[in-house]
């Protein structure tokens, strides 16, 4: 028999025995303690990490890497922290970006993840591609009880919206002929129009946006219209009597109490519609039906505002409201009305709105990070700011509130891509 070499566990004194011996108690020579002699452990060689396989979305540009890479190929961006910060050292530079700050202060607020497969690409991919008639009227026919299809054929990858570009393009035709003409004649009859288009027309194009977004098709243009035109005079009729009824606007907060009322408002008057509709419990369902309530509040609003301006300031006040009208409302009351009602969206569960749906951290935390951006707004501190404030304070209220509603659509489309896995063949109720 060989012998096998040990350690005494009481002294540690080296000692030697024969194999036959194993799991025999025999004192220690040296400081005479009982010791179980027990198999020595196998000498094994030493592991070798699993290599990993497979890809994954990079975080920032939302093309396939794979797992182990350290750097996107298709981005630049580094993957790895540690390589991230080395990069920024040798630059000379901080490793603080506005922008990713930005992101990452959104997704920790609302605490949505991040996007994947999302690029700018896909909003202008499809803007400048040849469609005929038909294929545009095939576009529209959805939302009706033969027009929406079965989830199994619902696409849960990014949409390529288009329409809403043209949307956009015909608008400022529109716009342009009605300011020539009141210009060029002095026509005043033309007066009306041109203020209810340079209201309603950036709106009315980022409404289509979300519209687009819906790749559930369960909801059809005519209820889009509906839900604009209705939503827009009851969230302003809401609106008004909460500001009447609360007296917020007299107190300390003054313009900046717009942010609870009117988000408010708009939310209530998002779900006032869709009461007792069932089948649009999805996320994406929210986002829509949210955007048109924001556009109707919005185009009339800002109707409103330009009238007022030209009533005060003649013409040019009211080619300056208009513009600045239209410049503001791509990150305003449409993309924060659909970040709202989206996440609202998120808790219904199938169940039908109950009012404890209102009281659930996962709503509130969008929610209030969307009255936050409009008291933001309203509070003029926008313009006031200045050096590094003055950067994330634009970034935060302009790029803030769309990386929300990419986040919330994201999980929208995440929430078609989990039913189409966990149910069975059904169709998308309209």
């Amino acid at each position: 028999m060989a012998d096998f070499k040990f350690n005494c566990p009481h002294c540690n004194q080296e000692l030697e025995a024969l194999e036959d011996m194993l799991g025999q108690t025999i004192a220690c020579p040296s400081c005479e303690k009982n010791i179980i002699l027990a198999a020595p452990a196998p000498d094994f060689p030493p592991a070798i990490p699993p290599v990993m396989s497979g890809s994954m979305p990079c975080p920032y540009c939302g093309e396939d890497v794979l797992v182990q890479a350290k750097k996107c190929k298709h981005c630049g961006e580094f993957l790895d922290d540690a390589l991230r910060k080395k990069a920024d050292e040798q630059a000379g530079r901080t490793s603080y970006n506005p922008l990713h700050q930005v992101q990452g202060f959104v997704r920790w607020f609302t605490g949505l993840g991040r996007l994947s497969g999302f690029r700018v690409g896909c909003l202008l991919s499809g803007a400048f591609k040849r469609r005929s008639h038909d294929e545009v009227e095939l576009y529209f026919l959805c939302g009706g009880p033969h027009t929406t299809p079965e989830l199994k054929d619902v696409p849960t990858e990014w949409p390529r919206p288009w329409y809403f570009w043209r949307l956009l393009v015909f608008g400022t035709l529109i716009l342009i002929g009605f300011r020539f003409g009141f210009e060029e004649y002095q026509c005043v009859k033309l007066l009306p129009g041109l203020i209810i288009v340079g209201g309603f027309f950036v709106p009315l194009a980022c409404g289509m946006l979300f519209f687009e977004f819906n790749v559930l098709r369960n909801i059809s243009l005519f209820q889009i219209l509906k839900y604009i035109m209705a939503g827009g005079v009851v969230s302003l009729l809401a609106s008004l009597f909460m500001y009447q009824f609360s007296g917020l606007i007299e107190t300390f907060l003054g313009a900046t109490s717009a942010g609870i009322v009117e988000e408010t408002a708009k939310l209530l008057t998002a779900v006032f519609l869709l009461r007792g509709q069932a089948g649009k419990r999805w996320i994406l369902n929210g986002v829509a039906v949210g955007a048109a309530v924001g556009v109707g509040f919005a185009g009339f609003e800002s109707a409103g505002y330009i009238f007022e301006a030209g009533d005060r300031g003649g013409v040019s006040s009211l080619d300056e409201a208009l513009v600045i009208r239209a410049v503001v409302s791509p990150f305003c009351h449409v993309v924060w009305t659909a970040a709202t009602a989206g996440a609202l969206w998120r808790v219904v569960h199938g169940y039908g709105f109950s009012m404890g749906m209102f009281f659930e951290w996962k709503f509130l935390r969008v929610f209030l990070f969307v009255v936050m951006l409009h008291m933001f707004w309203n509070s003029g501190l926008l313009f006031s700011m200045q050096g590094i404030s003055f950067v994330y304070g634009w970034i935060l209220s302009i790029l803030g509130s769309w990386y929300l509603i990419l986040l919330i659509t994201q999980e929208g489309l995440d929430q078609v891509k989990a039913a189409k896995i966990s149910e069975p063949p059904q169709t998308v109720e309209s």
